[in-house]
C-alpha cells in the first residue's frame, strides 16, 4: 500500500509539473498565435485514472463556453477498483480475494487563459464526490453474547475539493489526448457497517480532514 501512495506521490507531482511548461510555452507565443478553431465538446476516455483511494478508469463530457472559448464546464466519472486482499485471517470458505469498488464524481470548472490552441493549459477547481465499498467478514456478537463471522456490508461516502492543472493536446481536429493532475482536501469520509457491532458509533467511522489528490491520463474526441 506504502508503494502504491509513493507511485501515486511520485505521478502526481509529475503532472502538476508538467503545466508549468506549457504555461510559459504558450506565453511566449501569446503575440504571434490566435485562437484556433476547434469543436466546444469533448468526450473524453480515461484508461488510466488514479485518484486517493486507488486505480480505475473514467469518462467525462466538457462543455467550453465563449467567444474565445475561455471557460468549460467539465463532469468526470471514474470507477475504481480497491484491492483489499486475501482474509488471510479465516480459512476455508471465509478465505477469499475481494475488491472494494468506488464510483468518483469529479465535476467543476476550467479556465483557460490562452484559449484553445495546439497545446493548451487550463486550471480550474472540482467537487469531489465518491460513493462505494463491498462485504466483508467480520465478528458479530448475537443476543446471548457469542461471537460469530457475519459477511457485513461496508459503505463509504467521501467529500472534498481539488485544484486541478490540465495539458490538452490537440494531436488533430477531432483528436485530443491530456494529462490532468490535482491536489485538494477531503472534508469528509464515513465507512459505515451495516450488520456490524465491532465498530462504535452504530457501526460507522468518521476519518477527519485529509490531503487529496487525483491524476488522469485522457484521450477524447472533439466535435
Amino acid at each position: 500500500m506504502r508503494k502504491l501512495k509513493n507511485i501515486f506521490l511520485f505521478v502526481l507531482v509529475l503532472a502538476l509539473a508538467c503545466p508549468a511548461g506549457a504555461f510559459a510555452q504558450a506565453n511566449s507565443r501569446r503575440a504571434s498565435m490566435v485562437n484556433m478553431n476547434y469543436g466546444s465538446n469533448i468526450l473524453r476516455l480515461s484508461p488510466i485514472t488514479a485518484m486517493d483511494i486507488g486505480v480505475g478508469f473514467g469518462l467525462s463530457y466538457e462543455k467550453i463556453f465563449g467567444r474565445n472559448q475561455t471557460i468549460g464546464i467539465v463532469v468526470p466519472v471514474n470507477l475504481l477498483l480497491v484491492n483489499t486482499g486475501n482474509n488471510d485471517f479465516y480459512s476455508g470458505a471465509y478465505n477469499e480475494r475481494r475488491f472494494d469498488t468506488y464510483v468518483y464524481f469529479t465535476p467543476g470548472v476550467k479556465f483557460y487563459p490562452f484559449g484553445q490552441r495546439k497545446v493548451t493549459y487550463g486550471v480550474g477547481p472540482n467537487l469531489m464526490l465518491a460513493y462505494g465499498g463491498n462485504k466483508q467478514w467480520q465478528s458479530v456478537l448475537d443476543a446471548n453474547g457469542q461471537s460469530y463471522l457475519s459477511n457485513v456490508t461496508t459503505t463509504r461516502v467521501r467529500l472534498g475539493v481539488l485544484i486541478n492543472n490540465y495539458v490538452n493536446f490537440q494531436i488533430s481536429r477531432l483528436l485530443n489526448v491530456g494529462l490532468e493532475g490535482g491536489l485538494g482536501l477531503r472534508f469528509y469520509d464515513r465507512t459505515s457497517y451495516d450488520g456490524s457491532l465491532f465498530y462504535a458509533g452504530n457501526g460507522e467511522v468518521h476519518d477527519g480532514f485529509d490531503i487529496t489528490g487525483q491524476f488522469s491520463l485522457t484521450v477524447g474526441l472533439r466535435f
